[in-house]
């Protein structure tokens, strides 16, 4: 979408204060540690709206603001103690399902069911490596682990995959229209 450096890494730094943001629209569930938060509506946004190095830049350094302490994380929490604790495999595993959406996206093409199907389908890299940790701290078994990890969220988070998906697809329109508009005044300014 956006082809320049400068484009990027400031598309990447707006993925990554948007994260900060919407992880504060969370809401702490009584069956899970894990609070309910917009935040992947985030990642997969700059999966879809920026390329794969990109996209990794953007969660990589919202993870590790957190990881320094900045309350970026839900609750306005930060630090390595929420790394550490039991959401840690869920805000680790945000960098990798970033990419994992760009590269869909790069290699399959643009549009709103796509978005839709490449966000579904990195969930269960979310979800394995936030289970993983989530089971590793609580040492609870494995049912009890989904009951905790997954299942609460799996609606949720597939209506956060269809918000994103249509926010993206928005932005696809806007900047084609726009990049379209920028070829014809070229186009029209030609020397003759």
């Amino acid at each position: 979408m956006l082809q320049s450096k400068t484009g990027q890494l400031v598309a990447a730094a707006i993925m990554t204060l948007l994260s900060a943001v919407l992880a504060q629209l969370s809401k702490n569930l009584p069956v899970t540690p894990v609070p309910l938060s917009a935040v992947l509506a985030a990642v997969f946004l700059a999966g879809a709206v920026l390329n794969r190095k990109s996209a990794l830049l953007s969660q990589a350094v919202y993870v590790a603001l957190g990881l320094l302490g900045a309350p970026v994380f839900p609750g306005l929490t930060g630090g390595i103690h929420a790394l550490a604790g039991p959401t840690g495999g869920f805000l680790i595993s945000y960098p990798l399902v970033a990419v994992l959406v760009a590269c869909m996206t790069e290699k399959w093409g643009r549009g709103f069911f796509k978005y839709v199907l490449f966000m579904a389908l990195s969930l269960p890299v979310c979800y394995v490596i936030g289970t993983a940790q989530l089971l590793t701290i609580t040492r609870a078994g494995l049912q009890n682990g989904l009951d905790m990890a997954v299942k609460p969220f799996l609606l949720p988070d597939l209506a956060m995959c269809a918000a994103a998906a249509a926010v993206a697809a928005a932005a696809d329109r806007v900047f084609g229209r726009i990049a379209a508009s920028k070829g014809a005044k070229r186009v029209d300014n030609r020397p003759a």
